[in-house]
């Protein structure tokens, strides 16, 4: 199905990348365009934004992590454009090194479930995204996070949403709803991200295998 990215709103990637591996993991959110967005924003916001969101998590990774770039591709300019109808797009590199230096850290596989909460019932109002690096000695023999690990993880995760929720530039973390199988629309209407909450219990990502 294809994510809808209404005018207004952008469909935003975080990079992220252990040393050795050749694949980038990406958190991705949408934004809506902030109040003194009167035209297509600026790179420079766009690595500021990035900046910004890898600070309140780069404390969570050690420093063979690294948030390597921020993504963002903005919707079409008029609300009634169809499916594949596409605004700016940009990609922004960033550099900023883990710092946690407390445990050694689970394989890529392993990762935190972070929802993405709205205050609306039904499964179509919440989402999801898997953030890795989770620490070995936080986590027991089945998976299960300890609280004081469980606890950090939030206190970052809210931090992370609170920057989307102060910035002027932008106004707010959203889930972008995707077009049923066959349907080109009508847009649905972007639901606001309220908060975001690590499961307890740890989850797989599902990692395409290199030969």
């Amino acid at each position: 199905m294809a994510t809808e990215v209404p005018a207004g709103f952008f469909n935003a990637a975080l990079g992220m990348r252990l040393t050795g591996d050749p694949e980038t993991m990406y958190l991705t959110f949408g934004v809506k365009a902030g109040t003194s967005s009167t035209g297509p924003i600026s790179p420079g916001s766009v690595t500021t934004l990035g900046t910004d969101l890898a600070n309140t998590l780069k404390g969570r990774l050690d420093g063979d992590w690294s948030f390597t770039e921020m993504k963002m591709q903005a919707g079409p300019a008029g609300p009634n454009t169809p499916e594949g109808g596409v605004g700016p797009q940009y990609a922004q590199p960033l550099n900023i090194a883990g710092t946690s230096t407390a445990f050694g850290q689970l394989p890529v596989n392993s990762a935190h479930l972070i929802t993405k909460k709205t205050g609306i019932g039904g499964r179509r109002n919440q989402g999801r995204f898997y953030f890795p690096a989770v620490q070995e000695l936080g986590v027991s023999d089945l998976g299960i996070l300890d609280n004081g690990q469980l606890s950090a993880i939030n206190t970052a995760f809210g931090n992370f949403l609170a920057v989307l929720d102060s910035s002027t530039t932008f106004a707010g973390m959203y889930l972008l709803h995707s077009f049923p199988p066959g349907s080109s629309g009508p847009f649905l209407a972007p639901t606001r991200v309220t908060s975001l909450i690590c499961q307890p219990v740890i989850a797989t990502q599902r990692r395409r295998l290199r030969k």
